[in-house]
């Protein structure tokens, strides 16, 4: 289950003019089985699991390459541009799969994994207020084992968000609203696959700094009191339950006191 291994890193990076910066990145990871993956039998999330003392480590392969870019002063004096794109590939041994056959349900060594993607992200701020915006998209299959040609579970493959913004009182202010959009997941359970639908939300909110030693942050999650479900969190093995977080109320008053 456990185990070490160096895990080397190599990114080059070249800057044919200002603002632009292209750069290409090989790196390995390991990761070790964690305890819910190996100890987990039935308990709180309903019976039907097993655990696997027999749990082999992942290890990731992953080529990755891309653009920064990087400018002031595009539209009006203060304003800037900030953006990357990012495209990766990697694969990973011995990946680590919930599998349910025969009533039983179990994490398991499945074969290696391939993910290929694009990431993106960027902002555009003026100064008075900015627009942020990312997403990714990622096609993720198994290369062999018994999956072999099959999407990966568990995980949204599309996300995407954008976030709109203001300042207002020298700057101490800021307020503003986000989109999120999370993909479509397929996760499997005990009773065997279930997919999860596109999920969309928007979120509001509020942050002041009163003055330099208090600071109030608030905001609403969820606005529209949408119902869903959390694909990474549901644990339903019959019907899709929408316990996924509904309008949600936060504020925060933080003080400091000293230097």
């Amino acid at each position: 289950m456990g185990g070490q291994r160096w895990s080397p890193r190599v990114t080059v990076g070249v800057t044919p003019f200002s603002g632009l910066q292209v750069y290409a990145t090989y790196a390995e990871g390991y990761r070790t089985p964690h305890l819910q993956e190996v100890f987990r039998q039935n308990g709180a999330h309903g019976s039907g699991y097993e655990p696997n003392l027999f749990l082999r480590p992942e290890v990731a392969s992953t080529i990755e390459g891309g653009i920064n870019l990087k400018f002031d002063g595009v539209f009006a004096e203060r304003d800037m541009i900030r953006a990357k794109i990012n495209v990766f590939h990697s694969d990973v041994r011995d990946y680590i799969s919930t599998v349910s056959s025969g009533g039983v349900t179990q994490a398991r060594n499945v074969g290696t994994a391939r993910l290929r993607g694009i990431e993106m992200e960027g902002v555009y701020d003026y100064g008075r207020g900015f627009v942020s915006a990312a997403a990714s998209f990622t096609n993720a299959t198994m290369l062999d084992g018994p999956y072999a040609g099959e999407t990966l579970t568990d995980t949204p493959l599309q996300n995407a968000g954008v976030t709109v913004g203001f300042r207002a009182l020298e700057d101490r202010l800021t307020w503003g609203v986000q989109y999120q959009s999370i993909g479509q997941v397929v996760r499997q359970l005990s009773t065997g696959s279930k997919v999860y639908p596109r999920v969309d939300l928007v979120n509001i909110f509020a942050n002041w700094d009163i003055n330099d030693s208090v600071r109030l942050d608030a905001g609403i999650d969820n606005l529209f009191d949408k119902a869903y479900t959390d694909p990474q969190s549901g644990w339903s093995t019959s019907s899709n339950v929408e316990q996924g977080k509904g309008r949600t109320f936060k504020i925060a008053l933080t003080g400091r006191f000293g230097g």
